[in-house]
């Protein structure tokens, strides 16, 4: 039966909302092997023990966290595409189906990060404080890359080496997508830590994958309408 009125609109946003709070917990739930690892690098007291927990976290990245992550964002693309699918079985397809490739392009990512927080320890010990700028910079800059590589594993069928190309790529020609993914989810994050922290399980990773996975996709279809119009205009 369908609702028309104001009881619709709500009926619509408390769905949306209880798809988006079903698939963070699925997301949450499957990272909780890297959860662990962090909780115990928050808690370490001894450089030994950073140095040991960080290279079990740098192991556990790309086979735990990518995986969960590319499927999440799977998800939100069949929603943004009104594709109708059922959550539970659709998130644990996806995660079957792109595991090892989004493990393998994990490992080159997860690779970066390490190399950047590793500068950045190096920048603290020197006290190279005109440096900690740059690293700002080049982080938001990885960020917004790896949110498009997630982006482009699930909606493209490609090599590894094509979508860190091409999301890097994205990165840098789309300044204004990217300003969009960084202040959307650092607001998330923001929110999701000092005001809403029960929330942080249930909405923040689906929160930015689908913010994030909406402004590529309506950059995609932006340059297929111009290419479709110049094609016209060719044509004529």
């Amino acid at each position: 039966m369908e609702i028309n009125g104001i009881w619709g609109v709500f009926y619509a946003i408390s769905r949306w909302l209880t798809q988006v709070v079903v698939a963070n917990l699925l997301w949450f739930v499957f990272n909780l092997p890297v959860i662990i690892v962090m909780f115990n690098i928050l808690m370490v007291r001894y450089t030994g023990e950073l140095i040991l927990f960080g290279l079990l976290l740098v192991m556990v990245l790309p086979l735990v966290f990518f995986p969960a992550t590319v499927a999440l964002f799977a998800v939100m693309r069949g929603w943004i595409m009104d594709k109708d699918m059922h959550l539970f079985s659709s998130y644990w397809r996806y995660y079957k189906a792109n595991y090892k490739r989004s493990a393998k392009g994990g490992c080159f990512v997860t690779l970066i990060w390490s190399c950047l927080i590793l500068n950045f320890f190096l920048i603290q010990i020197n006290d190279l404080a005109m440096l900690t700028y740059l690293f700002y910079v080049v982080a938001f800059i990885i960020f917004v890359f790896s949110i498009h590589y997630f982006s482009l594993i699930v909606h493209y069928q490609s090599t590894t080496f094509s979508d860190l190309k091409n999301a890097m790529l994205l990165t840098l020609i789309n300044p204004i997508l990217t300003i969009e993914i960084l202040i959307v989810s650092g607001l998330s994050f923001y929110l999701a830590l000092n005001f809403f922290s029960f929330a942080f399980p249930f909405f923040i990773g689906s929160v930015i994958a689908y913010v994030s996975f909406l402004g590529f996709y309506r950059y995609l279809t932006k340059i297929d309408v111009t290419n479709n119009q110049r094609e016209i205009h060719i044509t004529k």
